[in-house]
């Protein structure tokens, strides 16, 4: 008795951890799952349905405290507002999550659209005040990753503060060897952006037109169908 009692004392050593792994891989899977299918929804009432109340509403749930935490919420609800909502909304929630201490994967998500918001309603002081947030960010970071962002943004900023029609040889160029089809949009967006610097209407519908396709569902879809 005192053998089948150590066997199965024993055994328990071995289940026991693999009960509980399996339970910690199944409620992972869970959560990413849940979070992909939130996402998705609120990514379909903002782009598709363009409703902002039901996609705040959705914020709102209790539930997305599962998988996603409070300043991931909050930047999601930036993008709404950005996307959707009124400039005084867009600067209360970028007040919102400038008083928060953000992770730097978030905190670097911010600047970057903070950045852009400035751009788009041309307050370019600001827009290179959170250029520089970038940069101080990802200053000490030699990984190819940070070396992209950077160049992103100074690509930004080049374009949309300086006017830099020097860029667009090289935007030409990168567009012709982009497959991706958001990246190319985005590039072709950015060379009607120039285009219209440079005085040639006929070649910033030129870009427009071509771009609006491989944009849809994105920030840029509301903009581009503005300028029409």
């Amino acid at each position: 008795m005192i053998i089948l009692a150590s066997f199965v004392f024993d055994w328990m050593y071995v289940i026991y951890p693999v009960i509980l792994f399996m339970l910690f891989i199944g409620v992972r899977f869970f959560l990413v799952h849940a979070r992909r299918k939130t996402d998705h929804e609120l990514q379909r009432l903002l782009f598709m349905e363009g409703n902002l109340f039901l996609y705040d509403e959705l914020l709102k749930n209790k539930r997305l405290n599962l998988f996603f935490t409070q300043a991931e919420k909050e930047l999601l609800r930036l993008n709404g507002y950005m996307a959707l909502g009124t400039q005084q909304q867009i600067k209360h929630q970028l007040d919102v999550l400038n008083q928060k201490a953000l992770k730097p994967k978030l905190a670097l998500e911010l600047y970057h659209k903070e950045m852009t918001y400035y751009i788009e309603i041309t307050s370019y002081n600001q827009a290179l005040e959170s250029y520089n947030k970038l940069l101080n960010l990802l200053k000490n970071k030699k990984s190819e990753e940070a070396k992209k962002i950077l160049t992103e943004a100074k690509w930004i900023i080049d374009i949309y503060v300086y006017h830099d029609l020097s860029r667009m040889d090289e935007l030409i160029e990168l567009e012709k060897n982009t497959e991706h089809q958001l990246i190319k949009g985005v590039i072709l967006y950015r060379l009607a952006k120039l285009s219209y610097f440079a005085k040639k209407p006929k070649d910033v519908m030129m870009y427009l037109e071509k771009a609006e396709p491989l944009l849809k569902q994105t920030t840029y879809e509301p903009i581009i169908k503005k300028a029409y």
